[in-house]
This record gives C-alpha cells, structure tokens and sequence, in this order.
C-alpha cells in the first residue's frame, strides 16, 4: 500500500499514517485503490503502460522475461526511490531513443526525459510519424524540444493512434 501511495506523491508520514488506518473499521484506501484501478480499465489511459514498465525495468538491469505483479510493483517502487533520491548511477539511462509517436512511446519518452532532465544530460531521440499535413503540427511541437528530430515514413499506418497520442499529450494535429 505505501508503494501505491508514494507513487501518487504521498510523503512516508502520511503512507504510514494511511496504511494504519487500514486495520479499521473499513478498509477505504484499499477500496479507493481498487476503485481507482477499475477507473483507469473504464476512463484512463488509450494504450498499453508495458513500454514504460519496460523501460523501467531495462532502466534497472532486470532480466527480460514474465514478471508477476509483485516484482513489477516492487521493481517500479524500487526505481522511485532512485529517481526521488537521484540516485543515476544504480540505473541504466539510455542516451538514444526511436520511436513512432503512439502512447506507449510516448510515456516512455516522458519518463526517460524526466530523468535526463533531473542528471542534466541529454537525451537525443528520433520519432517516426505518418506522412500528411495533418501530422505537422504534431511534428513541429515534438521537435521544439532539444535534441530531437523527426521523418515521415510513406509505409506507416498507425496515424490514428499518433493522433489519438497526441491529443492526451496535448499535442493538436493541423486540420
């Protein structure tokens, strides 16, 4: 339970002090966390998390493979710690990254610009987008940031889910 909480920003007092009361009367926290993740299957997000989960455990050192849903709690708690703490020198940090603008990719990217952001290093990244006009405005603000370039590929045909990315990023393509 603490886990869950201090990913959502929750200091340790307050974990504690929440996981304590669990031994009540109701257990309402775990009730709302599992509301919250049936909120999250109904309402929340348009695509996979795994390219995040698997960045996180790349990030690790962990072995590829089938984990159970203890160890991925444990290693994406594990790696929290790290990232609060900064401790960059126990985590592996890819310096390139390719992508093609979907939501997976997309939340890799944050995550992995949020940490060269907190080493102060440099991430360089290539995404791969639809051709279309519809698609340069979504290209114009991806490359605003530093380091990053994009191409068109003719053969691509995941353009709806570039766009449908790019509006839970914010990111608007032109009419």
């Amino acid at each position: 339970m603490n886990s869950g909480l201090s990913n959502f920003g929750f200091p340790p007092d307050e974990c504690k002090a929440l996981n304590d009361r669990r031994d009540t009367e109701k257990d309402t926290i775990g009730q709302g966390f599992r509301w919250l993740s049936k909120a999250f299957d109904c309402f929340g997000f348009s695509g996979s998390l795994a390219d995040v989960v698997n960045m996180v455990f790349a990030m690790m050192g962990q072995q590829p493979g089938r984990p159970g849903q203890a160890e991925v709690v444990q290693v994406v708690d594990d790696f929290n710690s790290r990232f609060r703490s900064g401790d960059w020198k126990r985590l592996w940090v890819p310096t390139h990254m390719m992508h093609d603008a979907e939501y997976d990719d997309m939340g890799s990217w944050l995550l992995l610009a949020s940490v060269h952001y907190k080493r102060q290093s440099t991430l360089q990244v290539m995404i791969q987008l639809p051709v279309g006009n519809s698609f340069d405005v979504i290209e114009e603000k991806l490359i605003a940031t530093t380091a990053t370039e994009a191409f068109r590929d003719a053969d691509s045909t995941n353009g709806q889910n570039v766009t449908e990315a790019a509006s839970l990023f914010g990111l608007t393509p032109s009419a």
